[in-house]
């Protein structure tokens, strides 16, 4: 196939690399970061330099190279597969819904139920985690989203863990129900700064054991970051070894690179995930991978801005996702199925399908071109000779369905309706939701979870 899995395409030459790097550590060990935490404080300055009065660490330049070099050190295997194949994940945790009937509302825990249900039956589907905040389960989100994960995917699945209180029963019900205990993530939110409530919620994982990941800044260009885009990737950079550092000293892994700058709509303040300016500077990141010894691979690349399914929804999710395809070692895209925009603020039901269509699209594309005797097949071309037909050939039609491709949402056919897409998308998710539903747990496991919820939140649910 022309197009090659092993090949690096690279954004930054190695000059330009190396600078950004320079100003990264300069910002490090001369500006530093803040950590509104004593306890964090006190572990830190065993290593760093901590101004406890104004809550500031600043990391020796001889620690960041510590750190860096055991990254470059540890032996990573970068899995290339022959073939190309791309998975969506289902996730983001989104704060609203895009519902046809009703517009964009905030979503319940029934739709986080009927997300999973979808995320189940579609082949384009790997990881099959909670796509909407249930905002009916205040003030326990995470706690409600997990147990429905639990108790209702038979993939794998989780959400993200948004208060203290939460860490010991997730742990408990993800016990049950014979699932990997959650990872934390604690943000940095930029520019340079830990928020004092997920560091509180990460100082109580790790001390019942969890694994923490420190730092994914999102440093939005012109607003958290400079509006020049180098020097919004060079903030970034240095929040993302800021991450790295962390973990290296409460011995946490480092999982990759982590982090993914973004761009924003001035007019609107809202982010921009799929935004050209968005594109090019996680298209940079595989470059800064390769340099610190990581694998490239991931970032805000797969996205859409759209706030509605549609043309433009489409059209961006194919345009990032053929870019993070091109700049990733991996060959691997960041495909969250059924999330919305700007800024994966909102999912949708429809837009799931509609995704894993485009997953099959990208799947068929990159199926290539498979070239030997047989398939050039020079007799049957020769058989037919000069203004014959191959459309009646035995050949033909004992192929056709395999190899031709036949769209399930999108139409090759002449329609009278601009929406006609739309309502096929419309139809295929009434006929996922008919379905049985899914209990990959026992009926006792099942219970017990849900008793466990409902009387640690004195929320009453039944789904």
């Amino acid at each position: 196939m022309f197009f090659n899995p092993k090949e690096e395409y690279k954004v930054l030459n190695k000059k330009e690399i190396e600078k950004i790097h320079h100003y990264s550590v300069k910002i490090l060990s001369e500006i530093g970061v803040k950590i509104p935490d004593e306890r964090f404080l006190k572990f830190l300055s065993s290593r760093c330099n901590v101004d406890f009065n104004n809550q500031i660490v600043k990391f020796p330049e001889s620690l960041i190279e510590e750190v860096i070099e055991s990254i470059r050190k540890e032996e990573k295997k970068i899995d290339i597969p022959e073939k190309i194949e791309i998975k969506g994940s289902v996730g983001g945790f989104t704060p609203n819904i895009y519902d046809f009937e009703k517009g964009r509302r905030k979503p319940t825990l029934e739709d986080v139920e009927k997300a999973l249900r979808i995320g189940n039956q579609l082949d384009q589907v790997s990881n099959n985690s909670v796509l909407f905040i249930p905002m009916d389960c205040f003030p326990y989100h995470d706690l409600w989203a997990y147990a429905v994960a639990l108790t209702r995917s038979i993939k794998p699945s989780s959400a993200p863990i948004l208060k203290k209180e939460s860490l010991k029963v997730i742990v408990e019900i993800c016990d049950i129900a014979g699932r990997n205990r959650p990872m934390y993530q604690c943000f940095l939110s930029s520019p340079l700064r830990f928020p004092e409530y997920e560091l509180d919620i990460a100082y109580e994982a790790l001390k019942i054991g969890l694994r923490v990941n420190f730092g994914t800044p999102m440093t939005v260009l012109g607003a958290t970051g400079p509006i020049d885009i180098a020097g919004t990737i060079t903030l970034c950079n240095a929040e993302t070894i800021c991450g790295w550092i962390l973990n290296y000293l409460f011995s946490q892994p480092i999982y990759g690179y982590g982090g993914n700058p973004v761009s924003m709509d001035m007019r609107t303040g809202c982010g921009n995930y799929a935004n050209p300016l968005t594109v090019i500077m996680n298209s940079a990141i595989p470059d800064l991978c390769r340099f610190y010894g990581l694998i490239p691979e991931g970032g805000h690349l797969g996205d859409t801005d759209s706030p509605t399914p549609g043309i433009k929804a489409a059209v961006e999710r194919l345009f990032t996702s053929l870019i993070s395809l091109i700049v990733n070692d991996t060959k691997k895209v960041s495909f969250r199925i059924g999330v919305l925009g700007p800024a994966g603020s909102c999912g949708c039901l429809e837009q799931m399908v509609i995704d894993a269509e485009i997953v099959r699209i990208l799947n068929k594309f990159f199926e290539g071109i498979e070239v030997d005797d047989e398939k050039i097949n020079y007799k049957l071309i020769k058989e037919v000779g000069i203004g014959g037909s191959f459309l009646d050939k035995e050949d033909t039609i004992l192929k056709m369905r395999q190899i031709m491709f036949f769209p399930k949402i999108f139409s090759f056919e002449i329609e009278d309706s601009l929406n006609f897409e739309i309502e096929n998308a419309k139809k295929k998710t009434e006929e996922l939701l008919k379905k049985e539903k899914f209990h990959p747990l026992t009926q006792d496991k099942e219970k017990e979870i849900f008793k466990i919820v409902k009387n640690f939140t004195k929320i009453d649910k039944e789904i």
